[in-house]
């Protein structure tokens, strides 16, 4: 990831990686739902390269009404 890409999780499931001006660059789908509210996950990154990887994985959840 870039400096300004962006990894949307809207789901829980489904996953896209956009860059600064919201092209999509990748997209896939999680082996394993993102927790609900109320619950905590334990996430693991990995790179082909760590020596040179920088990355900033921020989770924020949204409450919806009915849900």
């Amino acid at each position: 990831m870039k400096d300004g890409d962006r990894l949307i999780c809207r789901d829980g499931k489904n996953w896209l990686l956009r860059d600064a001006k919201r092209k999509t660059l990748a997209s896939g789908l999680l082996g394993t739902a993102l927790p609900t509210i109320s619950a905590s996950a334990k996430v693991t990154i990995s790179c082909s390269n760590p020596s040179t990887a920088d990355m900033r994985v921020l989770l924020s959840t949204r409450r919806v009404d009915g849900e």
